[in-house]
């Protein structure tokens, strides 16, 4: 299975393939996905609050981001890669979750600290 799940390689032959990428990073991704995309165990701390400024969610978050962006980074489309954009969040505050500027910046100082220089997409309601 793990020859499905590398992500860099996915992206690389999507690029040999003459095509572009909008890579959706999360944390959130909805998708329709169980829970967003957001892994399982993050249910178990009932004192966790995902997508809002708590300190042990955002803990989480940095450790995925401190991995995940610096590969997306090196493949955006200003640097010779196939991605033109980063989906960061998606329909941020659409529901109950608390509304969370600072949440908001907290992503987005981890994609520019991880070397994601240039086009963001925050999706959130009107």
């Amino acid at each position: 299975m793990s020859d499905f799940l590398h992500l860099e390689e996915f992206l690389k032959t999507a690029q040999e393939e003459d095509l572009f990428a909008i890579v959706r990073a999360g944390p959130f991704i909805c998708a329709e996905f169980e829970f967003g995309g957001f892994p399982s165990w993050l249910l178990r701390d009932d004192h966790l609050e995902v997508r809002t400024n708590n300190q042990q969610y955002m803990n989480y978050v940095a450790r995925f981001f401190n991995i995940l962006i610096p590969i997306l980074a090196a493949l955006q489309f200003t640097k010779g890669g196939p991605i033109l954009m980063l989906q960061v969040e998606n329909e941020y505050a659409n529901g109950s979750q608390k509304k969370s500027t600072a949440y908001l910046e907290f992503l987005r100082e981890l994609m520019l600290n991880n070397g994601k220089k240039k086009v963001f997409l925050f999706l959130v309601p009107h």
